[in-house]
């Protein structure tokens, strides 16, 4: 039996997640699916996505993608084997990104009530009380324990994360998410070769279009200095792990063809 390759797409959440489901949905429609558990807290193993995708009216899904899958990927089987996506974020900017996402959204639970009525910087210091594990290095979390916050997390657990990082298939960052596609698609050619990486930005807020620096720079402003200071202190291995994923998808990126004219083009 031929096996079948399947995208798994670990949604970090404001990670460009939403995107990202948009061109698996353009490139599979029905054979690509999203699977969520009912609780935010939700974990969705290895061993649940192969038994999702072994049932019978499941055999002709070609990608998943979940806030709740969690590590490690599923081992190869014999009629199966995985590419797992996962896109990482400069903690701060997600952070802002958070805060635009929950003023946006018509739904009255607690955060977006709270960022419809707080500032920035208040809202900010409200989520560092209220969920710690969603605002202080939370992506190494993500990648180095599957999720799972007990304490922030140390330097053993960054070193976790960079090999995870390093071992994500279909690797990316936010600020770099032309060059992680391109990356992609030369690499994945072999089992997708049809893969159409075009798209156009979800779910995104209205400066998406400024630079990193330049986005940086107005929270500053909007927090001022010390609090600013204090988020990227507790962001610290976050932000580390961000310029781990931005130098190997930097390091991807120079393997493609042609890269820079194609990048330009």
């Amino acid at each position: 039996m031929a096996r079948r390759s399947i995208l798994l797409h670990y949604h970090i959440f404001k990670n460009a997640g939403s995107t990202i489901v948009s061109i698996l949905r353009k490139n599979f429609s029905d054979s690509f699916q999203t699977i969520d558990e009912p609780s935010e807290h939700g974990c969705i193993s290895a061993e649940a996505i192969i038994k999702h995708l072994t049932r019978h009216r499941h055999r002709h899904l070609k990608a998943l993608s979940s806030h709740h899958f969690t590590d490690p990927r599923p081992d190869e089987q014999a009629d199966l084997r995985f590419v797992d996506i996962c896109f990482l974020r400069h903690p701060l900017d997600r952070l802002q990104s958070m805060y635009s996402y929950y003023r946006s959204i018509p739904d009255q639970i607690d955060k977006s009530l709270a960022a419809k009525r707080m500032t920035l910087p208040d809202f900010l210091l409200w989520m560092l009380e209220v969920e710690p594990y969603n605002t202080m290095n939370s992506q190494t979390a993500f990648m180095a324990t599957g999720g799972k916050y007990f304490f922030p997390p140390s330097s053993s657990a960054f070193e976790a994360a960079c090999r995870r990082v390093e071992d994500v298939r279909f690797l990316g960052v936010v600020d770099r998410f032309d060059e992680s596609l391109m990356a992609a698609r030369f690499f994945l050619r072999p089992m997708f070769p049809n893969l159409d990486f075009t798209y156009s930005p979800v779910n995104v807020s209205g400066d998406y279009q400024m630079s990193l620096t330049e986005k940086l720079e107005k929270m500053k402003d909007l927090c001022g200095g010390a609090f600013f200071d204090r988020l990227r202190k507790v962001n610290e291995i976050d932000e580390k792990l961000w310029m781990h994923a931005t130098e190997e998808v930097t390091r991807r990126f120079q393997f493609v063809p042609d890269s820079q004219r194609t990048l330009g083009s």
